[in-house]
């Protein structure tokens, strides 16, 4: 595992405790367990899921190839011909909630973790503009909490602007353009949308390469 930053500690999830199938029944850890980013987005696409889950926590990396989300977004990935190093992939938050469930007030721990997503964001965008074959650097927002973060829309599935109804459509951010969809390990739990988020990657990667060119506003 990797050592949390000193910046965790006013955090809550400093210290964390989880439950465990086996004696002693439950484990805590604390000052461990931070999750750092994967890959260089050459390809002008980097990817934001939710949290670290167990893999990704004892790995100290985000979407583990062999963890249920993780495995999912491999299979996307090379279904489109892209390596999991040809683009970036971090978390909103840099580590593993209490029993992989950040609940629903998720706000403080979020906030505590924006400096450290904030400045990933900046790497990920000056590496995927140093490529001048990248029109438009973007970032895909895997899952409701990073779509919501990202963007700052509702999370409530009544809101027009929730993932379940604005996925696929990219928005301009203060982060800079965002696109959302379900996340990976939502799609393990409901394989017959393999294919919407293969087609919201693939539209994520087709706006890098060719820029993103709106439908007209004017109707007449």
């Amino acid at each position: 595992m990797n050592n949390k930053p000193d910046s965790c500690k006013p955090c809550r999830y400093w210290k964390v405790s989880h439950t465990l199938n086996r004696r002693p029944f439950y484990e805590t850890i604390e000052g461990q367990g931070f999750c750092l980013p994967e890959g260089q987005p050459h390809l002008g696409v980097t990817f934001i899921a939710e949290a670290s889950g167990e893999h990704e926590e004892n790995d100290g990396l985000p979407l583990r190839p062999y963890a249920q989300a993780g495995s999912i977004h491999t299979r996307v990935l090379r279904s489109l011909l892209v390596s999991r190093g040809q683009t970036m992939a971090f978390n909103i938050l840099a580590c593993r909630p209490p029993n992989n469930d950040m609940g629903d007030n998720y706000g403080d721990v979020v906030s505590n973790c924006a400096v450290h997503r904030d400045a990933r964001i900046d790497v990920a965008m000056a590496i995927a503009r140093s490529n001048p074959l990248v029109k438009q650097p973007i970032i895909v927002a895997l899952g409701e909490i990073a779509w919501s973060t990202l963007t700052g829309f509702g999370t409530d599935s009544r809101d027009k602007r929730s993932i379940s109804y604005a996925r696929g459509y990219p928005v301009q951010t203060r982060y800079g353009m965002v696109l959302g969809t379900f996340h990976p390990a939502f799609i393990r739990r409901n394989t017959k949308l393999l294919g919407v988020i293969t087609e919201d990657y693939r539209q994520a990667f087709r706006i890098a390469r060719e820029g993103f060119h709106p439908l007209p506003r004017d109707y007449k």
